[in-house]
């Protein structure tokens, strides 16, 4: 017997399903969820969830392809991992948060203060004047982007049936890969236009637009949500020390940062946080059943396709702009491939998910273990077009795999992002589904914020051992050394660069960056075995339970 997410005792919301066969959800009938919808206006909600989705998905994939020019401006480009990391570890802290929160507080004032701390980020990334005050305003942004994601979920499962949802996840990651598509390009031409900073400034005025929407039509839970009463059910102490530990954990294993102080931070409050919600809490934040039986594996699987996918977002603009010596708008054209691939396969998962008659949550786990093959496959080509070419190879060969692996990669990845939320809300139901789905995105989270920060963290040591070894008896290689470090534009205008010299440093770079592409890949074959356990045992007709 464990806590339901109202704090009382009661079977797992797994375990009050009907079996795999019945169409009946434990909290409602079809008939009484498609009643329970029609009160609301499709057409003023999401236009108010969606804008701030956008906005998140131009800002993401604007520092992904700049944030080497912006490290170099700073002159602290060895420090430019912290630019990525920053935004990831908040936005993967908080996230979890907002399904709870939300619950209680309703889903208006929760998706409101998303939008806020997102557009308060903004506007501080523009004063920054070195890398550390801008990794804190990316930080600050973190905290409400995680919400624009996860609350955009959850309101659309509120408000949309279970068999049509898949096809409105597609929707909403079409405009999420438009919002990425626009990114990449337009934050290289303001960035050789009227400077980097104005890429986050003119994000502001935007989010005040959002938040009006958000006001004005988002209707939908309490409507006196700061009541005393409603604010002593928000579980401040778990939420605390539970953003402390998701923080220091991933700190530890991505950064270069005192282990063994994160370590004693990391288990002293995992250890508050379990105690808080077993004795304390009157209702969790993270409700136990969450991590147990078939929610918990999805979350795994979760986490090694965010992981993969994220790892190589990051990683190909280094290949593309340092290796191979494409401009920072090139490098963002390939990278319009795998975003407008995301939002194809997420259309294609939805509607065979509403059009193939198959119960639900069955044809949900056959779609993931398709996307995960997908997702291993796109990175294998991705994975050759890294180490096959030469540095400063002009031919079309490895361009064209590297098209083909972003682009097969992307539509497996947007097309498991839809089959996975489907099995999810498809077995706790939509009265249980805010809290899962936050615990959905957490370990989504974690897979983006350890793919970014340990592929960078073992680009970074590669590189630096290797430009040791190659410079210690190269005249002036202390200098170069140095100047490699804080901008890597020196390869191509170093006064002491000479030919012969840059065909090493540039084959140390390429040797790096493949090193750190290794877990990604390990990950993406351990992934397919996960969702394919999945499928043959509850994907089947032997009578198994979703357990």
């Amino acid at each position: 017997m464990t806590e339901n997410q109202n704090g009382s005792r009661g079977s797992t919301p797994e375990s009050q399903l009907l079996d795999s066969d019945s169409s009946n959800l434990r909290y409602t009938t079809i008939e009484q969820e498609n009643e329970a919808i029609k009160e609301y206006n499709l057409w003023l909600i999401l236009p108010a969830l969606w804008a701030g989705s956008f906005l998140a998905a131009v800002d993401g994939t604007v520092v992904a392809n700049i944030m080497g020019p912006i490290a170099a401006d700073f002159k602290q480009e060895n420090l430019k991992s912290w630019i990525a990391t920053s935004y990831l570890l908040t936005n993967t802290a908080f996230q979890p948060l907002y399904g709870k929160v939300s619950d209680i507080i309703g889903r208006k004032y929760a998706l409101m203060f998303a939008q806020f701390t997102f557009g308060l980020g903004c506007f501080l990334s523009i004063f920054s004047q070195n890398i550390f005050q801008f990794a804190l305003s990316r930080a600050v942004s973190g905290i409400g982007g995680g919400g624009l994601s996860a609350m955009s979920s959850i309101i659309v499962s509120d408000i949309v049936d279970t068999k049509n949802r898949g096809l409105f996840q597609g929707y909403a990651n079409l405009n999420y890969a438009l919002g990425q598509t626009l990114g990449a390009p337009l934050g290289a031409i303001l960035l050789t236009s009227i400077g980097w900073r104005w890429v986050f400034g003119a994000q502001v005025p935007c989010v005040v637009f959002c938040m009006f929407m958000a006001y004005k039509n988002v209707n939908i839970g309490q409507e006196k949500p700061f009541t005393k009463e409603n604010l002593t059910r928000i579980d401040f102490g778990g939420s605390i020390t539970l953003v402390i530990s998701i923080t220091s954990f991933l700190l530890l294993l991505s950064t270069d940062l005192n282990r063994v102080i994160l370590g004693i931070v990391f288990v002293l409050a995992a250890i508050l946080f379990v105690y808080i919600e077993k004795y304390i809490a009157k209702e969790q934040i993270l409700p136990s059943d969450l991590v147990k039986g078939i929610l918990g594996i999805c979350g795994i699987s979760s986490f090694a396709g965010s992981f993969v996918l994220n790892g190589s977002i990051f990683g190909i603009p280094s290949f593309l702009q340092i290796v191979q010596d494409q401009s920072s708008k090139k490098s963002g054209g390939f990278l319009t491939f795998i975003v407008l691939s995301v939002s194809i396969g997420s259309l294609t998962s939805g509607f065979l998910l509403k059009r193939i008659q198959i119960e639900v949550k069955k044809l949900s786990l056959w779609i993931s273990f398709a996307s995960v093959t997908f997702i291993l496959f796109g990175f294998a080509f991705i994975f050759r077009s890294i180490v096959t070419p030469e540095p400063y190879d002009s031919t079309n060969s490895w361009k064209l795999s590297l098209i083909i692996g972003l682009t097969i990669l992307g539509f497996g990845y947007g097309s498991y992002l839809v089959s996975l939320l489907i099995t999810v809300v498809a077995i706790t139901g939509k009265e249980g589904q805010a809290a899962a789905t936050g615990m959905n995105y957490l370990f989504r989270s974690i897979g983006q914020v350890l793919g970014v920060g340990l592929s960078l963290a073992i680009y970074g040591s590669e590189i630096h051992n290797k430009l040791k070894e190659i410079l210690q008896n190269v005249d002036h290689g202390d200098y170069i050394y140095q100047h490699l470090l804080s901008d890597t534009n020196y390869l191509k205008n170093g006064k002491y660069i000479t030919k012969e010299l840059l065909s090493k440093l540039l084959k140390a770079y390429q040797e790096s960056i493949i090193t750190s592409f290794y877990p990604a890949l390990l990950l993406a074959v351990l992934s397919v075995f996960i969702s394919g356990g999945l499928a043959l045992t509850y994907g089947l007709n032997r009578g198994h339970r979703f357990i």
